[in-house]
C-alpha cells in the first residue's frame, strides 16, 4: 500500500507540473502574439493565439482531474491569462473568430 500511495503522490506531482507547464505555455504563446500584432505580423499573432488557446484549453481539461483545493491555486493563474488574452484582443476584433483554426 505504501509503494501505491507514493506512485500516486509522484504522479499527482507530475500533474501538477503539467498543468503548470501548460498554463506557462499559453501565457508565452499569448504575449508571443501581442508583439506579432505590434509588429504588424497578423497571421503571427493568429498562429501564437490558436496554440495559447489549444495550450489553455489542455490545462483546462486538467484541472478537472484535480481536487477543488488543488483547483483553487490555479484561479490567479488562468485569471491573469485570461486578462492577457482580452488585452491582445481588444482592438483586433477579427483574430478573435481566426485564432481558433490557427
Amino acid at each position: 500500500m505504501e509503494k501505491l500511495s507514493q506512485l500516486r503522490a509522484k504522479t499527482d506531482r507530475q500533474l501538477l507540473d503539467f498543468i503548470h507547464s501548460k498554463l506557462d505555455q499559453a501565457s508565452r504563446c499569448a504575449a508571443s502574439a501581442e508583439r506579432a500584432i505590434s509588429a504588424g505580423a497578423r497571421a503571427d499573432a493568429q498562429e501564437a493565439l490558436g496554440r495559447a488557446d489549444r495550450a489553455l484549453a489542455e490545462a483546462q481539461m486538467l484541472l478537472l482531474l484535480l481536487h477543488p483545493q488543488q483547483r483553487r491555486g490555479f484561479d490567479r493563474k488562468l485569471h491573469e491569462i485570461s486578462e492577457h488574452f482580452k488585452r491582445v484582443c481588444r482592438n483586433e476584433d477579427l483574430l478573435r473568430p481566426l485564432f481558433f483554426i490557427a
